[in-house]
């Protein structure tokens, strides 16, 4: 049971998600937001061990990497949030994104991105 946006209780199916990336962006507006969504957090990554422990201790994840291939190998998630910042320069760093399906829906997600993206941004949603 949790309670959803509306504040309400609710007894719903919740998405095994990972997050890569523990910085004051995700800290100030990601994290929080997920109490309201049906997200189970199961696992953090950051570069940073001492981020990842924190942040999983904090936002209840039940544990903590530095190598996101090592959570997408030891963890049965549903999800993997993507939250990072910029490189030396300032340009902002791309994950690398697999989807999980069929190639037509490879293919949907990349015209859905190719419509509505306007800037430097990436935004994949479920």
């Amino acid at each position: 049971m949790r309670i959803n946006f509306r504040g309400q209780l609710v007894d719903e199916p919740e998405i095994r998600a990972g997050f890569i990336g523990c910085g004051s962006h995700s800290s100030r507006n990601i994290y929080p937001a997920l109490q309201f969504a049906p997200v189970k957090l199961i696992a953090t990554c950051d570069l940073s061990i001492e981020k990842a422990r924190a942040f999983a201790v904090k936002y209840g994840a039940e544990r903590a990497y530095s190598d996101y291939q090592e959570m997408l190998r030891d963890e049965e998630l549903d999800a993997v949030f993507i939250v990072t910042g910029y490189d030396a320069s300032g340009k902002p760093l791309y994950p690398d994104l697999a989807v999980k399906g069929t190639l037509e829906q490879a293919w949907q997600v990349t015209r859905v991105f190719e419509t509505f993206a306007k800037g430097p941004y990436q935004v994949i949603g479920l």
